[in-house]
């Protein structure tokens, strides 16, 4: 690797064949890894993360690399922009329960963890290294287990939350509500996963577009007249939701803005 001042690799939807080259650790000032789609691409997950401090963009997606997420991963303090997606020949990995530093992940804004072996909790200082930063958040088909973090409200700028097809259990913390940048909140597959999340009150979240929730048994309660009520409002898909007790308030039922009701 003799281009030293490169800022970005990105190697996207081609048959590239073997390993990462390992000088990849000299590229100190490397911006952006991105790895998409490269399913003839073998090796370890790249170890060398930690030696590349200006590291802000790591995408590694669809790519049949072995090993664990290295906890150098979870350390990266200029990180803004974080996928880690199907990944289907990693061993089993987790989210250090002591991230390494004070300013860990404290830059990131977009955080996937999709289709991976990642399991353990998500660690009770995650929400306070992320909560200035994080705009889009989504977890999908990991396995991850124990609770979502109470103080996931405090997550000022979030706007997307995502929750799909996952292990967590206990309530959905009421919280959730004081994130009221949100725009586009949806869960799905969380069969262990209780609370009345429907009967909060959502008057703040005045940029809140869609509301989704399916196979969620377990969530019960009514639903808060209140979200008839928010000015953006395109999308409400509750689908099998089975415990959702009373009626459809009228405020949504007479909502101007509401085009999908389900």
């Amino acid at each position: 690797c003799q281009l030293t001042d490169l800022l970005q690799i990105i190697i996207k939807n081609n048959d590239i064949e073997g390993t990462l080259p390992s000088c990849i650790n000299q590229l100190t000032n490397l911006l952006l890894l991105g790895i998409e789609n490269v399913p003839l691409m073998t090796g370890t997950f790249p170890s060398y993360i930690s030696s590349l401090p200006e590291m802000a963009v790591l995408k590694i997606i669809s790519v049949n690399f072995t090993g664990t997420i290295p906890d150098a991963v979870w350390g990266l303090e200029k990180i803004y922009q974080l996928y880690l997606e199907d990944l289907p020949l990693l061993d089993d990995s987790t989210i250090p329960a002591n991230l390494s530093t004070a300013n860990s992940l404290s830059a990131l804004q977009s955080l996937d963890l999709v289709k991976l072996p990642l399991y353990g909790t998500i660690p009770t200082e995650f929400v306070s290294r992320v909560r200035n930063e994080l705009l889009a958040f989504t977890l999908d088909t990991v396995k991850l287990s124990g609770t979502i973090p109470s103080d996931i409200g405090s997550l000022t700028k979030l706007k997307t939350l995502q929750l799909f097809d996952l292990e967590m259990t206990g309530t959905i913390p009421s919280t959730l509500v004081n994130c009221e940048l949100l725009t586009n909140l949806q869960f799905s597959a969380l069969p262990y996963l209780s609370g009345q999340t429907l009967g909060l009150d959502y008057s703040a979240l005045i940029d809140l577009k869609v509301i989704f929730m399916e196979d969620m048994p377990l969530m019960s309660g009514s639903i808060h007249s209140s979200i008839g009520e928010l000015p953006d409002l395109l999308s409400i898909i509750l689908l099998n939701v089975t415990n959702i007790t009373g009626t459809i308030p009228d405020t949504i039922l007479s909502s101007s803005v509401l085009f999908n009701l389900d």
